[in-house]
C-alpha cells in the first residue's frame, strides 16, 4: 500500500497583516532576486512576469513605458492596468492584460504566484517570474 506524504499547510503573515494559510513555501527575497538574475540578466528593465489571471507577460520596462511610476508594480499588477484593461476574462477585456493586483482582495488564487520572504519577515504575494520568455 504506497504511503501518503501529507502537505503541511502554514501560515504567514502579509506586509498587510493579513494572514495567510497555504501549503506554499515562500523564496527569501536574496533567492527569489538571484533567480531573476540568472533567467533575465542585470537589467532589472528586462525581467518578465505572467499575471496569475489572465496570462500576459509585460517587462518591468513595459510597465513603465505604460506609465508605472514605481518598477516594483510589475510583480504585483497586471500592465493592463496602466492599459484601461478590464477584469480578467471579461468581454470587453483588453488583450494587453487585465485590472488583477496581487495585494487586491482575492490576492493570488491556486498557488499560481509566488511567495517572498521580506527581510522583515512578511511576506508578499508576487506573480511568478515568465520563464518561457527566457530565450535558450
Amino acid at each position: 500500500m504506497p504511503i501518503l506524504k501529507r502537505r503541511m499547510t502554514m501560515e504567514y503573515k502579509k506586509s498587510n497583516n493579513v494572514t495567510i494559510r497555504t501549503e506554499q513555501k515562500p523564496t527569501p527575497l536574496k533567492e527569489w532576486m538571484a533567480e531573476g538574475e540568472r533567467l533575465f540578466g542585470k537589467d532589472f528593465m528586462q525581467w518578465k512576469f505572467r499575471c496569475p489571471m489572465c496570462g500576459h507577460v509585460a517587462s518591468i520596462r513595459e510597465f513603465k513605458e505604460a506609465g508605472a511610476k514605481d518598477p516594483n508594480v510589475a510583480y504585483q499588477e497586471c500592465i493592463g492596468r496602466y492599459r484601461g484593461a478590464g477584469a480578467p476574462g471579461a468581454k470587453d477585456g483588453n488583450p494587453d492584460g487585465c485590472n488583477w493586483a496581487a495585494y487586491g482582495l482575492f490576492g493570488i488564487p491556486n498557488d499560481k504566484g509566488r511567495l517572498i520572504l521580506s527581510e522583515d519577515g512578511t511576506v508578499v504575494e508576487a506573480f511568478d517570474y515568465a520563464r518561457e520568455e527566457v530565450e535558450p
